[in-house]
C-alpha cells in the first residue's frame, strides 16, 4: 500500500501542472480578445483581403438569418440603422454581441465557432457593404424620376 500514496502523489502533480498550462492559455486567449476589442477599432477595417473573408464567413455562418448583404432577414438589418457606421453601435459593441450572442433571442454565441481575426473580418464586410449601400442610395436620390 505504500505504492498507492505515491501513484496519487504523482497524479495530483500530473493535474496542477495540466491546470496550471489550461489557466495560463485561458489567460492568454481571453487578454489577446480582450486588449483587441478593448481598442474599438477593427484591424481589418477597409482592407479588400479581410472583406472578402468576411463577405465568405457571412454567407456561411450568418446569411441565413440576417439575409443576404445584411439586409436583414428572420434577425436584423446589419447595414443601416444602429447597425451602420457611427450608427450608434461601435465595433466593440458589435464585436460582443456576435462573441456572445444575445440572451432571449435567435443570435447565438459564435466564442469557440469563429476566431477574433473571423469576427473582425466579418464586422469588416458589413462595414463595407454599409457604405455601398449608403452610396447607391445617395445616387438613387440624385438622379431624377422620369
Amino acid at each position: 500500500m505504500v505504492f498507492a500514496p505515491k501513484v496519487l502523489a504523482c497524479a495530483a502533480a500530473v493535474l496542477a501542472i495540466a491546470a496550471v498550462a489550461f489557466h495560463a492559455n485561458a489567460e492568454d486567449s481571453e487578454t489577446s480578445a480582450t486588449t483587441t476589442t478593448q481598442t474599438g477599432i477593427n484591424p481589418f477595417e477597409g482592407k479588400p483581403d479581410a472583406i472578402e473573408k468576411g463577405k465568405s464567413i457571412y454567407s456561411n455562418t450568418c446569411l441565413f438569418c440576417h439575409g443576404a448583404n445584411g439586409m436583414g432577414a428572420r434577425a436584423p438589418n446589419l447595414v443601416k440603422g444602429m447597425f451602420r457606421p457611427n450608427g450608434g453601435a461601435d465595433d466593440e459593441i458589435i464585436f460582443g454581441v456576435i462573441l456572445g450572442g444575445r440572451p432571449g433571442t435567435i443570435m447565438g454565441s459564435f466564442e469557440g465557432t469563429l476566431t477574433t481575426d473571423e469576427i473582425w473580418e466579418v464586422m469588416a464586410y458589413l462595414r463595407a457593404e454599409a457604405r455601398t449601400q449608403a452610396l447607391q442610395k445617395g445616387k438613387k436620390k440624385r438622379i431624377p424620376n422620369p
